[in-house]
């Protein structure tokens, strides 16, 4: 019946968007499949892990575990406890007992086991490896690190135990089950993407919330340093400006990558003191500024003519830079690994480089990039709702073959997931998200990071976009309309068709529109916000699906009033973005009475929400006077 509810609203769509099945069906997978009915479960041995909400089993976690360990281990406690009723102690290798154990990293339990992670497993920063030996299950990350792993491998222990999944951070789901098998593990997990990275404010103020999704965030990660633009705001600081003018351009919001010696001396000088303070530190950025108003001195001038592009001026500085930082390392801390982190981005996106003998070649000598560099690939202007290989994005995907050339697999991908003139609009990235992170795969990417709304709560489908990206990023093979399906059959519940349908009308209105005008609708810049994209008859059916799904929640109001008030918020939230067009472009067909009430249910919610802007650096203030 669903199945037919939702052909019945798609074929009212088209009609109302006015143009062929075919264009909506290329560009939205629009079929959506019956969500899938769990993991395949390894096989039993013959053990419980829990049998009548009892069990004998200790998690046992190594003398002074890093955080990592320690979080995973709370993380089992609470949820395996919560399922079964049976919480479990944590203990350390010398407190523990028996051969009921769950042990997580590198604990003498696993070594006299004989269970270890070799070499020849690369489990990344994100790995981790799972092996049942008797009644003991190991689950262990890669040695000497962090133990991050460890708290995926006991996510996917909970998965296959109770069937624990996360969807959103009020969104967690697991069966409730008396009596639990223990399987037989021996196998490895090695993640598509083995660092990734969202940034929306509502992952980066609940820790629970980003980990859970198995995310990292920059700003908060011990791991990174200097993160952003940080050549002049953290290394070179404009108040030094009056004694050494010459270090910067006129603007001070970029250094004069040709000033010579005395500044990279200084650059590098202060890059290694703050190594020095940061032992922990992994990353260490050189952020160019966030303009592309570069330094146009006379040396300047005379370097491009040599190195061809400010991408090369910052090639050769940064060489110069990171060789004298390596220098003190080689000495000092030789067993640290630093990467040092500069941005491909804006003016300097397209790679230095020309056309040897038929291969990709730094531009000159000097360009040739430190062993140490690695590139932050930033297509700040492409259209992201189209594959990296499409025409539309030919420069960025000729910037990105380059950059691979001349250093394969040091290259990290700073990517975009909002539009930053429209906080209402949805940004329409959805059919293309999957594209870009199979290109970057294909190259040799393993850290990917999605700038979303970082310091501004918004509505536009957030929870689902965190959920179905994070899932992508972990498995590439996952297919994204049927992550959506899943996210919104465990999100909105009973009111998952409407809401489904919500989803279906904007993209098949963005797929027609591109369709018909071939406007770039991708951009995060782009004019996105339009009453020639959101005509009246889309937008009263968009309000038509949120109708339907306060309508499908109606009988919970009164058999689980808690629930309905959940769903009632999610549905509302989504709403937000109706009401955003409806009043800045079809006021007039609603009466001031229903005016004003339109205009206080967007304030409540957005103010409930904790919502204070509708683009950067906008707020919410006067928004409909």
């Amino acid at each position: 019946m669903k199945a037919k509810i939702r052909n019945a609203a798609k074929f009212l769509v088209l009609a109302l968007i006015g143009i062929a099945m075919v264009f909506s069906v290329a560009a939205c997978e629009v079929d959506v499949p019956d969500t899938p009915d769990g993991p395949d479960l390894p096989d039993e041995t013959g053990y419980s892990l829990v049998e009548d909400g009892i069990s004998s089993y200790q998690i046992v976690i190594p003398e002074n575990a890093p955080a990592d360990i320690s979080y995973a281990a709370k993380e089992l406690n609470e949820f395996l406890g919560a399922a079964t009723g049976a919480y479990l102690p944590v203990v350390t290798d010398a407190q523990a007992s028996g051969e009921a154990l769950i042990s997580l990293g590198e604990t003498s339990v696993a070594a006299e086991l004989g269970i270890s992670v070799s070499e020849e497993e690369d489990l990344g920063a994100s790995g981790y490896k799972i092996v049942t030996s008797g009644q003991t299950v190991c689950i262990l990350s890669a040695p000497g690190g962090s133990g991050e792993g460890c708290i995926y491998g006991v996510y996917d222990f909970l998965a296959d135990a109770v069937g624990f999944k996360v969807y959103a951070a009020d969104e967690i789901a697991y069966e409730q089950k008396a009596t639990v098998p223990l399987y037989d593990y021996n196998e490895t997990a090695d993640p598509s993407f083995d660092m990734r990275s969202i940034g929306y404010s509502i992952l980066m103020t609940d820790q629970n919330y980003l980990r859970r999704m198995r995310l990292m965030d920059h700003y908060s990660d011990e791991r990174w340093a200097g993160f952003g633009h940080s050549q002049v705001s953290d290394f070179l600081p404009p108040d030094i400006y009056g004694e050494h003018t010459d270090w910067y351009s006129t603007t001070q919001t970029q250094l004069c990558w040709s000033a010579g010696d005395a500044m990279e001396t200084q650059f590098a000088e202060n890059a290694i003191a703050l190594l020095e303070n940061s032992p922990e530190v992994e990353y260490l950025m050189f952020g160019q500024g966030d303009n592309q108003v570069y330094c146009n001195c006379s040396k300047c001038q005379t370097n491009l003519e040599k190195y061809g592009s400010y991408a090369g001026l910052q090639l050769v500085f940064l060489n110069h830079v990171v060789e004298k930082v390596e220098a003190w390392r080689t000495e000092h801390a030789p067993e640290r690994n630093i990467k040092y982190v500069f941005f491909a981005y804006q003016g300097t996106i397209a790679a230095p480089v020309r056309t040897e003998n038929g291969q990709i070649v730094p531009y000159h000598d000097d360009i040739t990039p430190n062993e140490h560099l690695y590139a932050y690939f930033t297509p700040i202007f492409a259209d992201f709702s189209q594959p990296l290989e499409n025409n539309a994005n030919e420069s960025d995907y000729t910037a990105l073959q380059n950059w691979a050339a001349i250093m394969p697999g040091r290259i990290l991908v700073y990517s975009y997931d909002i539009n930053f003139y429209n906080y209402f609009v949805n940004f329409n990235n959805f059919n293309a998200f999957k594209a870009h992170l199979q290109t970057y795969y294909d190259y040799g990417v393993d850290y990917f990071y999605s700038q979303g709304p970082v310091w501004s709560v918004v509505p536009s489908f957030s929870e689902m976009r965190i959920f179905v990206e994070s899932q992508l990023m972990w498995d590439l093979s996952r297919n994204y309309d049927d992550l959506v399906d899943e996210f919104m059959q465990a999100y909105f519940k009973d009111a998952a068709g409407a809401m489904r349908d919500l989803y279906d009308t904007i993209c098949m209105r963005y797929a027609a529109y591109a369709a018909t005008t071939g406007a770039d609708i991708g951009g995060i810049y782009a004019g996105i916000g339009t009453s020639t994209i959101w005509t009246e008859p889309v937008v009263s059916r968009m309000a038509d699906c949120i109708e339907r799904a306060m309508a499908a929640i109606e009988p919970l109001r009164t058999t689980d009033s808690a629930l309905y008030t959940t769903l009632s918020n999610r549905i509302q939230r989504e709403n937000l973005d109706v009401l955003y067009l409806q009043l800045t472009h079809y006021e007039s067909y609603f009466s001031a009475t229903e005016q004003a009430q339109m205009v206080e249910d967007f304030y409540y919610y957005a103010n409930l929400f904790g919502m204070d802007a509708n683009r950067e650096n906008g707020s919410l203030e006067g928004l409909f006077d």
